[in-house]
């Protein structure tokens, strides 16, 4: 009934209040389903825990680059002195 043009407005009334209803229902029905708001919550925990992880890994990635740029800086200065 998307199209209005030869219905009353009481049938328009009366379609959308059961078009309210239902879509108020199925809302209802979607979130009061416990074991699926279980599920989403414990996929996001387990979204944040990768994400936790990785930022950690990315930090120990960067302090390794630094550790080796340094250790690189001191290698190449001990090979100009020793051999140039």
């Amino acid at each position: 009934m998307g199209n209005y043009e030869n219905c009353s407005i009481a049938e328009i009334l009366k379609h959308q209040k059961t078009q309210g209803r239902s879509k108020l229902q199925e809302l209802a029905e979607k979130y009061n389903d416990l074991e699926k708001i279980n599920k989403l919550a414990m996929a996001q925990q387990g979204v944040n825990e990768v994400a936790g992880i990785m930022t950690t890994n990315i930090q120990k990635m960067l302090d390794n680059q630094k550790d080796l740029n340094v250790f690189l800086f001191f290698f190449l200065k001990l090979m100009k002195f020793l051999f140039f």
